[in-house]
């Protein structure tokens, strides 16, 4: 069940990242700022290393079933990371959250700090 859990969570974070590189580019172009191929190349890059980390916590939580917690804390990081640069995006070309949404999100940062 982890290795099914984890491609879950790997395509999840999949389809974040290119939200995230599809509302990046969309903000350059509103912005008028140039489209540099590598920041695509190092999110890319970056993509990789979370699949890894990710499933490299889920072999151990496999083998030791005990800290199965850690691979989820590591999971909901990267996809809170995602979420946040979406909003960053989406907020950058005028598109607005529900306000209730917003709100929540602001919660969960303050709490973090």
């Amino acid at each position: 069940f982890i290795i099914a859990d984890t491609a879950q969570a790997l395509f999840i974070i999949f389809l974040l990242v290119c939200i995230d590189v599809t509302t990046g580019i969309i903000k350059a172009k509103t912005l008028g700022l140039e489209i540099q191929s590598s920041k695509l190349t190092h999110r890319m890059l970056d993509f990789s290393g979370q699949s890894m980390l990710v499933f490299s916590s889920a072999l151990v939580a496999f083998l030791y079933p005990g800290i199965s917690l850690i691979t989820n804390a590591i999971i909901m990081y990267f996809v809170g990371r995602e979420f946040l640069s979406i909003r960053e995006n989406l907020k950058a070309i005028g598109i607005k959250l529900p306000a209730v949404l917003d709100d929540k999100i602001d919660r969960v940062l303050n709490l973090v700090k």
